[in-house]
């Protein structure tokens, strides 16, 4: 029991091992004791953290040449800029979950209102993005236009 209340759950030995922080740990920085150790020099050397997060997390883009982080020095991170000659398409992101998964998973459940609902596998998701995709193109929208529902 701590003083905010009693603690409701514990990950095991095996939990923590199999947890993706717990791998990022292990593979970029080894030589970090634990979860507490890898919060702790995430904070104190963030831009180590962010280079390595960078390849951890297999963000699919160009990293660009700046450094990973770049702080305004009044704010901290708050004020902190990441990657920023970075490019890359967060739906292009998004959508290769299907890739790592199964394109044959389940990517959304989709629950309305009137109890009616609808799954999506990771393929089926891709083909209806590259509809609407082809669609925008179709009605001369580019990038830099600003598209609102």
């Amino acid at each position: 029991m701590s003083e905010h209340g009693e603690l409701l759950w514990h990950p095991d030995e095996r939990q923590v091992s199999d947890s993706l922080v717990d791998r990022f740990r292990k593979t970029w920085k080894p030589e970090l004791a634990d979860s507490t150790e890898l919060q702790e020099w995430s904070v104190a050397r963030p831009d180590e953290f962010w280079e390595s997060a960078w390849p951890a997390c297999g963000v699919i883009g160009e990293r660009g040449s700046a450094p990973a982080v770049v702080d305004d020095g009044e704010a901290g991170l708050r004020g902190a800029r990441f990657f920023p000659d970075a490019r890359l398409s967060y739906a292009e992101n998004l959508l290769a979950g299907g890739d790592r998964e199964g394109a044959r998973d389940t990517a959304i459940i989709y629950r309305r209102e009137d109890g009616s609902r609808r799954e999506l596998t990771w393929q089926e998701l891709r083909t209806e993005v590259s509809r609407v995709a082809a669609w925008l193109r179709s009605v001369s929208v580019v990038p830099g236009d600003c598209v609102a529902a």
